[in-house]
């Protein structure tokens, strides 16, 4: 959640590894359904749709 989180002490590192990543993301259905419901419980549905950039 770093990535969406620009207050995040992490959000930088995170966002360039993401940018850098050569790889497919490989992550399982539940996981994505909840990061869906925090980043619209704790931003909105923009935030949610939007890639992020920093």
């Amino acid at each position: 959640m770093a990535d969406a989180n620009r207050k995040d002490d992490w959000h930088l590192q995170c966002v360039e590894r993401l940018q850098n990543y050569l790889g497919s993301p490989l992550l399982p259905a539940p996981l994505l359904a909840e990061i869906g419901y925090m980043l619209c419980s704790r931003a909105d549905a923009k935030s949610e749709a939007e890639p992020t950039t920093s």
